[in-house]
């Protein structure tokens, strides 16, 4: 998307700069500063224009993570926003980490769902959670090691039936 492409304006009015800010304000990406032939206003417009272009990626990139992760169940993701610095920078950084943490925690927790689905109880699940995360993978311990009992009771269960068997 590239800002529109009219006549070059001698100035920005005041209403055309508080018009931008009330749409961005209320949350409308799609607003753009015209060029203009004073210098400093020209400075005001491109500066906007490139927050727009930021904050359009910001929020692309975003919205992308979100679906991924959150509605097809895609792990592992992580947001690129080139350019971004201060806060934007950071809130790309935190979403990143926030991503990787639910993704080696998820995965951690599927490793260990499947090696008891193979009959090993050998090993807990081995990432740093917390909250409910945490509590997940403790029931999730929990629910192994009983399952853990069940099978070393079946063992014995069956070996003693053999024994019986080959004595009888």
């Amino acid at each position: 998307m590239s800002p529109p492409s009219d006549r070059v304006p001698l100035r920005l009015s005041q209403e055309q700069i508080l018009g931008a800010i009330r749409r961005l304000h209320a949350g409308d990406l799609t607003v753009w500063l015209p060029l203009s032939e004073d210098p400093t206003d020209n400075e005001t417009a491109r500066l906007f224009n490139a927050h727009i272009r930021q904050m359009n990626q910001f929020a692309g990139e975003l919205t992308y993570l979100s679906r991924e992760m959150g509605t097809r169940g895609r792990l592992g993701g992580q947001m690129e926003v080139p350019g971004a610095e201060g806060t934007w920078r950071e809130l790309v950084v935190d979403v990143n980490m926030m991503s990787a943490n639910l993704t080696t925690n998820l995965r951690a927790m599927f490793f260990h769902i499947a090696r008891v689905a193979d009959a090993d109880f050998s090993q807990d699940v081995s990432a740093n959670m917390s909250g409910e995360l945490l509590e997940a993978e403790q029931v999730l311990t929990a629910l192994s090691d009983q399952l853990a009992a069940l099978h070393r009771e079946l063992i014995r269960l069956a070996e003693a039936q053999v024994r019986r068997a080959d004595l009888g």
